[in-house]
């Protein structure tokens, strides 16, 4: 378990000949930054956080955010690009 001022942390990773990437979940605590009161999964191998719920709700998965609530029932694939406040879905 790792922890900062404010969160909390668990990290996984498997252990062989050939380690694992190292995964962890995170509470992320209020000290005035961009993450404040957000849960979170992270691949710090790479250091990005891949899943983000924030205190309002919104989900984003590495580069879609979510809105509306949890009733949305499509499918994701590569036909949506993701732009300031929101997704949007390419139409062809």
């Amino acid at each position: 378990m790792f922890a900062a001022l404010g969160d909390v942390e668990i990290g996984l990773q498997s252990v062989g000949p050939a380690e694992g990437r190292l995964w962890t979940i995170q509470s992320s605590g209020v000290t005035k930054g961009p993450f404040d009161g957000t849960f979170q999964i992270i691949d710090r191998t790479l250091g990005k956080s891949r899943l983000i719920i924030d205190a309002k709700g919104t989900v984003s998965v590495d580069v879609l955010q979510i809105m509306g609530g949890a009733d949305y029932r499509g499918t994701f694939s590569d036909d949506v690009s993701a732009f300031a406040g929101g997704i949007r879905r390419n139409n062809r």
